[in-house]
Formats: structure tokens, C-alpha cells, sequence
């Protein structure tokens, strides 16, 4: 069996925006999608577990919190 050649990543769109607090021993995260159609992104969190993958409406926005060591890394689609 053989495959295709690899493509890249799908990439979150920017219109998902996210905004961190990270000052203090709790890390806290908005993401929010502006985008026109539903997204579907999981956050990832460095030293911690990941959170699970969720579906944003237009316009919705999910928090998200975690402690020390645990650091923001990205987002992804999922």
C-alpha cells in the first residue's frame, strides 16, 4: 500500500482569537471564534494534559484555566 506525499497541517484560521493571562499561578484563556462558520480547535497546554477538542459557534468563546507549570503552546484543529 502506498500513500500520497504528506501536506501540510491544516492551520487554525486567524479569526479564532485567543487572549492569555498568564500572570500569577493560574493561566487563563479565551479563545473566541469570529470567523463566519463553526471551527473546531483543541488547546494545547505545555507540562499539563490538553484540553479536549470543542466545537465554536460564530461568536462564541470558551475560557480555559490551568496551574503551574502548565504553559499555553497552541492551537489546533481538530
Amino acid at each position: 500500500m502506498s500513500f500520497g506525499p504528506l501536506t501540510a497541517a491544516a492551520a487554525v484560521p486567524n479569526c479564532v482569537r485567543t487572549q492569555l493571562n498568564d500572570k500569577g499561578y493560574t493561566d487563563r484563556l479565551t479563545v473566541t471564534n469570529t470567523c463566519k462558520s463553526l471551527q473546531r480547535v483543541k488547546v494545547v497546554i505545555a507540562n499539563d494534559t490538553d484540553k479536549a477538542c470543542r466545537s465554536f459557534g460564530p461568536g462564541f468563546s470558551y475560557k480555559y484555566n490551568w496551574s503551574y507549570p502548565g504553559r499555553f503552546d497552541k492551537l489546533v484543529p481538530c
